[in-house]
């Protein structure tokens, strides 16, 4: 008779491996992403709002140069109050009086800018003298008022 001979090629030693993610990993997981999304999203959104708002307030103070432009541009008895609407429901109003000046006869020109943003109403106000000798704007009087 022929002898067989049991030949063992490798012992079976398998071990268990996880496959895939357990449902703690993937809540824990959800949660991080989530939270980062949520704080670059809000990033976003105030970096947005901060744009809009300086772009109407710069928007206002140019309306505001203009309205001081045509002022220095008219002779000294044609300044006058006037009220100027601009974008975003912008509004100017300049408000002159006649005073007395270390430059003689002189104008002081106040002007009131308001404008909207989202649910508040901004203010600004800037203030002016203009001399009917010298017939411009004095020196260094351009004056924001907060």
């Amino acid at each position: 008779m022929a002898s067989h001979t049991r030949i063992t090629i490798a012992p079976r030693t398998r071990k268990w491996r996880p496959r895939g993610v357990t449902l703690t990993e993937a809540l824990v997981s959800t949660v991080l992403i989530a939270a980062m999304l949520g704080g670059a999203f809000r990033g976003l959104v105030m970096g947005r709002a901060l744009a809009t708002r300086a772009a109407r307030a710069m928007t206002a103070d140019a309306m505001a140069v203009d309205v001081l432009e045509g002022f220095l541009a008219r002779p000294f008895a044609a300044v006058t109050p006037v009220t100027v609407t601009g974008a975003w429901g912008a509004v100017c109003k300049a408000e002159v009086q006649q005073v007395a000046s270390a430059y003689g006869n002189a104008k002081l020109v106040v002007l009131d800018l308001e404008w909207r943003q989202g649910l508040y109403t901004r203010r600004r106000q800037y203030c002016t003298v203009k001399s009917a000798e010298c017939d411009q704007f004095l020196p260094t009087n351009l004056y924001i008022i907060q």
